[in-house]
């Protein structure tokens, strides 16, 4: 009877650490918004980007104009937003026209599938909502400061983990440090 308390409570440790395993599609980190609707997305102020935290379900970002953040649930490529807050600024017309369309998308979303280092959308119907391009901490300079904050959120993380990889001596496993003053640029 100990043995099996012991193996349960090993389970349920190991099953709440694991956030991605390499047999599952994970959404951690950013994600730059490509197309909505099928149509490419072009902003003036502020590049719409969505970052991800799989070991919490919470996500945030830039819809284009405004932040938002809120919870999420991806589980066998079901992926739905739960109640989204979000700053309430206005922004060039065009802007919010994007944000706007990028609201709706995100309330219909009902799938998601990763492809390489793409990210897709999908309503219930199966019809594309919205492309998304992985972003790589290096990558997060060409954004916009406050954008980019939501995507180096999980950069600095990487960062962060990347200082312990180097105190165990495999500094191979990050690609890049740049994602420390991304937001400060």
């Amino acid at each position: 009877m100990r043995i099996s308390k012991l193996f349960v409570a090993a389970f349920v440790a190991a099953s709440a650490m694991v956030s991605c395993t390499s047999k599952q599609v994970c959404l951690d980190g950013g994600w730059e918004v490509k197309t909505v609707g099928g149509v490419e997305v072009s902003t003036s102020e502020k590049a719409p980007v969505i970052a991800f935290n799989a070991e919490e379900g919470k996500t945030h970002g830039c819809l284009g104009v405004n932040l938002f953040h809120g919870a999420y649930t991806f589980e066998d490529g079901k992926l739905t937003f739960g109640n989204l807050g979000m700053t309430m600024m206005a922004g060039p017309e065009a802007d919010m026209a994007v944000e706007s369309s990028l609201q709706a998308a995100l309330e219909a979303c009902r799938s998601a599938k990763v492809k390489d280092d793409m990210l897709y959308f999908y309503d219930e119907s199966g019809k594309e909502l919205v492309s998304l391009k992985k972003i790589e901490c290096k990558e997060c300079e060409g954004h916009q400061a406050d954008c980019c904050k939501a995507a180096a959120d999980s950069c600095s993380e990487a960062a962060a983990s990347c200082a312990d990889c180097e105190k165990a001596g495999t500094a191979d496993c990050c690609k890049t440090k740049a994602a420390e003053d991304c937001c400060e640029k």
